[in-house]
């Protein structure tokens, strides 16, 4: 078997080839491929022994091969019961139904249970079909990939229309695993399902299904050909991550214990904050994930204020420089780091009327004076990289998320200016929050603001090798046009993706990062890897001129959060498969024994 598994590794040079050899799942290859997926919190690797199940499911719930999926026993149901009865009561009609189903769902299975008994009689049927299969190789159906114009949300599952004859809707003409990258605009994880599921799975979508469109079930469109019903006819939407309660409830009962367990509040912390929880919600999470707030809480009120009280004394140091006009900064007496710091500061009040021009509250004079004295103090106290451009943006996010926690009202509606709505000892502690929240972010990632950005040229080199590793095609193509990485992917690490996606977008991929060790350092390439090749289609068809253009600014406006949480699926696959493997991505070609 290690031999046979050893001739498909070579014959292959795609991602869960690679996946199988590391982890030594040789399936059996005269039947179809059990299913390679992440279950829990842990988010560990696993395999289910339920061949084309999840593959099916992928293809008719829309959910992401990443996502947690849970089989209720009656064990289980009584255990929740214990901290929540209304939820056991929703488990206890999963068990009863025998359903299987994301956890996220679960708190609105009331609305939800005629869909989801539906869709399991679909998902028993096709897997009957995937189980009756024989094993070979299967033509790629011919598919124009600029019907549609691919976003996270389409990979995966935004398949091309497929004809199929009169009959069974759930017919499928699966792939040829030798083709799965040719043609198709599925993306990353398209390309993952097709091999996960020997091919035999791959329901192809209707292409006029849009980025924004929920979850649905198939069914046959009056061509004969598979596609979504209307949202009429679906009913109510499937609840994304943002509205789920009980994750809001468990954060809260999580933060306000006298000794809160870091590992769990960042395990709850990646899969995202609720946008339409509490703002303070999002807030806590961040100061504890960051190593603001100490995890006792006996000792958080004490440890705030003393931050408070030193970051004003540094404020009150440099009040003189503050007052300084720019014409007043190039006395000829000044010493070689005077200079420095005048220099620092000049570039400072270049960059913040700039900064995020989109929301009028940093066009306020008194949101600028606060990001002045934030971002100078940083780079007087860091003269290893001083103030570098970029930076700036990084101060954005926190900014936000204090001043809406502050007000309590989205930051559209809040009036900066008004100081009944935002008093200046308001303002002084969001200053003062903001300032050690960035200083902890950016203690991870300074070299890749020292001389040279050290960081940041590493990172380029190891997106360049996850890509090739990847998307082979793309990687030529890029190179055959003279690409350097490091044109299009130096602001994606310089800025950690902030000028390429909406805010919301922004804020839930840091919800991630924040929680991830390292996540800014190490997984941060793994988004990047899955935002590049997530374009691969159409840059494939692009010169260098076009491509440089198309990645000035990236048509991400539309994309939400359900975008992001896939671009953080994929990218976690990538890291889950490439991390603690670096010889995976400097010898393409090298045989990997089993485990």
């Amino acid at each position: 078997m290690a031999l046979r598994g050893a001739a498909l590794l070579r014959r292959s040079r795609y991602l869960m080839e690679q996946s199988l050899a590391i982890f030594g799942l040789w399936s059996r290859f005269d039947q179809v491929p059990d299913v390679f997926a992440t279950f829990g919190w842990e988010r560990r690797l696993t395999v289910i022994h339920h061949p084309g199940v999840m593959a099916i499911s992928k293809l008719l719930d829309q959910r992401t091969i990443v996502r947690p999926r849970a089989t209720f026993n009656q064990e289980l149901v009584e255990e929740i019961g214990d901290y929540d009865e209304d939820l056991q009561r929703k488990a206890q009609v999963a068990l009863d139904h025998g359903l299987a189903i994301e956890w996220r769902v679960l708190d609105f299975i009331d609305d939800e249970l005629p869909r989801l008994l539906a869709e399991k009689k679909e998902i028993e049927k096709a897997r009957e079909q995937v189980m009756s299969k024989a094993p070979g190789d299967y033509t790629q159906p011919v598919f124009d990939s600029t019907v549609v114009v691919p976003t996270p949300a389409n990979l995966g599952r935004n398949y091309p229309t497929l004809n199929v004859p009169d009959g069974d809707p759930t017919e499928t003409a699966p792939l040829n695993v030798a083709q799965r990258r040719g043609g198709s605009s599925g993306g990353l994880f398209s390309r993952l399902g097709n091999y996960l599921t020997g091919g035999a799975s791959s329901h192809h979508l209707a292409a006029e299904a849009t980025a924004s469109r929920p979850a649905k079930m198939l069914t046959r469109s009056g061509t004969g050909s598979l596609a979504f019903p209307s949202d009429s006819e679906m009913g109510s939407k499937l609840p994304s991550a943002g509205s789920n309660p009980v994750r809001i409830s468990k954060l809260r009962r999580l933060m306000d214990s006298d000794q809160v367990d870091l590992d769990e509040l960042k395990k709850l912390l990646w899969s995202g904050c609720p946008f339409d929880s509490d703002f303070d919600v999002r807030v806590k999470a961040w100061k504890l994930a960051l190593g603001y707030l100490p995890p006792r809480k006996d000792r958080q009120k004490s440890t705030i204020e003393r931050k408070r009280r030193e970051y004003k004394t540094l404020t009150k140091e440099f009040a003189d420089m503050f007052s300084l006009s720019t014409d007043d900064m190039q006395p000829a007496s000044a010493t070689a780091a005077q200079q420095q710091q005048y220099a620092s500061l000049r570039q400072i009040r270049v960059d913040i009327p700039r900064t995020f021009s989109e929301l009028d509250i940093f066009s306020s004079e008194r949101i600028q004076k606060m990001m002045e004295r934030i971002l100078y103090i940083w780079a007087v106290r860091n003269p290893a990289s001083g103030y570098v451009q970029g930076i700036n943006d990084l101060l954005t996010p926190f900014v936000v998320i204090l001043l809406q926690a502050k007000v309590g009202m989205p930051i559209k509606d809040i009036e900066v200016d008004d100081e009944k709505i935002l008093s200046d000892a308001d303002l002084a502690e969001v200053e003062s929050d903001a300032y050690w929240m960035l200083s902890r972010v950016l203690s991870d990632i300074q070299d890749h603001y020292t001389f040279g950005q050290p960081g940041i040229q590493r990172l380029i080199l190891r997106l360049k090798d996850i890509v090739k590793r990847v998307d082979e095609k793309l990687a030529h193509h890029l190179e055959d046009e003279m690409i350097d990485y490091l044109q299009i992917a130096f602001r994606w690490f310089n800025c950690l993706m902030l000028r390429e996606l909406p805010l919301q977008c922004t804020l839930r991929l840091w919800d991630t990062c924040i929680a991830e060790n390292d996540g800014f350092s190490t997984y941060m390439v793994y988004i990047c890897a899955a935002f590049l090749v997530h374009w691969g289609p159409q840059l494939e068809q692009m010169d260098f001129s076009e491509i440089m253009l198309f990645f000035q600014k990236a048509p991400t406006s539309r994309w939400t959060e359900a975008d992001i949480e896939t671009l953080l699926a994929e990218a976690f696959v990538l890291k889950s498969l490439f991390d603690n493997a670096p010889s995976h991505l400097q010898n393409q070609d090298s045989t990997i024994n089993p485990v």
